[in-house]
């Protein structure tokens, strides 16, 4: 089994969609073939001899930003804790001064501490491994591969290259200098992964290296569709409402009530508890939606199973868009293999409105007059199932562990 030393600032199992997608990738490799380098300071090492964590040799400069930058974290919590409840991308001088001061310290150099080099030759890695979602991360992996000529794989997960410092003028050197290490990195590749499809073409065409499509699998897969026959519809979404996710759910909960009425629904939002806040159930007020904290996922699972339809939604604002454009929900795969049908609203411009409207397993609409004709046709229970089981089938297609396994084994050759 080949073994692979992954290089980020996010590690598996982090609670977000990296460390989720990393995590339901590397579940199932052997313990003594996946090995992780964190590149993040402000983390607090842990005792685990699958992870060494850089200390102050790899970036002194960084180490001592990072030091300062720790004794704001309270602040800095409350801040990030304002941009959820807001969901908004951040705006004004002082965000700009904050992206800012992210790119110089992006931009510092890194070296190859000896406490690195004993952990590499000890791990004896057959494949680096990187998400690329830095200037620091990308310069790290492209110097480990060239000092001990392994093979580097870039995972590309989000539309990094378009969207990193691209607040203002101000950080747009920052925006060139990762363009430029994406293309350094890419020329030392064979064969690179992306979340989906549509970013393997923007990146393949780009950079002409051959790009697999690879994001989040799923164990578990209904061998049925759960679907009930009732009058009273259960509408369910969980995860963040950032990016504006809020202003288009209040959406659905207006069509949902125009169509269905108080009687005919009900719209369990699970949302982390920082969102889950009085300022933000203002939104919903008049409609008949449930907010709750968001729960352990075997526990969300269960709430999956109880519901009648799955909800994604994204963001239509243009400057939102240009974030989710490429990018895939990890809830896609997640809510078609619980065996329920899915209620998309979503913007044409998302490669998710394509991939769902391909899937045959969710209605998609991009408008309200569509998302209330939509809702009217997921009324019917012989169309609910026959959208869960055409989920069922896509799931074990192409988000399954046999698929997984199929493409690393393409890649980590």
């Amino acid at each position: 089994m080949k073994r692979i030393l992954l290089v980020n600032a996010c590690l598996i199992g982090d609670n977000n969609g990296t460390g989720n997608t990393l995590a339901s990738i590397f579940k199932n490799m052997p313990k003594s073939s996946v090995y992780q380098l964190c590149i993040d300071f402000l983390r607090e090492p842990l005792s685990n001899k699958q992870c060494l964590f850089v200390d102050k040799n790899f970036s002194f400069s960084r180490y001592l930003l990072a030091n300062r930058r720790k004794n704001k974290q309270q602040s800095e919590d409350a801040a990030k804790h304002r941009a959820n409840i807001s969901g908004a991308r951040a705006s004004g001088f002082k965000a700009v001064l904050h992206e800012f001061f992210r790119g110089l310290a992006d931009i510092l150099p890194v070296r190859i501490s000896k406490n690195m080099c004993n952990y590499i030759e000890e791990v004896k890695p057959d494949y680096i491994y990187t998400c690329g979602s830095s200037i620091t991360s990308l310069k790290t992996s492209k110097k480990i591969s060239k000092k001990y000529n392994i093979p580097l794989v870039l995972h590309v997960m989000d539309n990094w290259e378009e969207t990193l410092y691209s607040s203002s003028v101000l950080t747009k050197p920052f925006s060139f200098l990762l363009k430029n290490e994406l293309k350094k990195v890419n020329k030392c590749s064979v064969q690179n992964l992306a979340v989906s499809q549509a970013l393997c073409n923007k990146f393949s065409e780009k950079y002409k290296v051959n790009y697999l499509p690879l994001m989040n699998t799923v164990d578990e897969i209904a061998v049925n569709p759960v679907c009930y026959s009732r009058d009273k519809l259960t509408f369910m979404y969980g995860g963040s409402l950032s990016i504006n996710r809020y202003e288009s759910l209040a959406q659905i909960a207006d069509v949902l009530h125009g169509v269905l009425g108080n009687d005919g629904y009900v719209f369990k939002l699970f949302v982390p508890s920082t969102q889950n806040t009085e300022s933000m159930r203002s939104y919903f007020e008049g409609y008949n939606v449930v907010f709750s904290d968001y729960v352990p996922r075997q526990q969300l699972l269960v709430e999956y199973n109880e519901a009648d339809v799955l909800v994604i939604t994204e963001s239509f604002d243009k400057n939102f868009c240009d974030f989710t454009k490429f990018s895939l929900s990890t809830k896609v795969p997640e809510y078609m293999a619980c065996g329920k049908p899915v209620l998309a609203y979503l913007s044409k411009m998302l490669y998710s409105y394509e991939y769902l409207n391909s899937s045959n397993a969710a209605l998609v609409a991009d408008n309200r007059v569509f998302l209330a004709e939509a809702i009217n046709e997921i009324q019917n229970y012989d169309k609910r199932y026959n959208l869960a089981l055409n989920g069922l089938r896509f799931v074990k297609k192409n988000h399954s562990r046999e698929y997984c396994s199929k493409v690393l084994s393409e890649i980590f050759k």
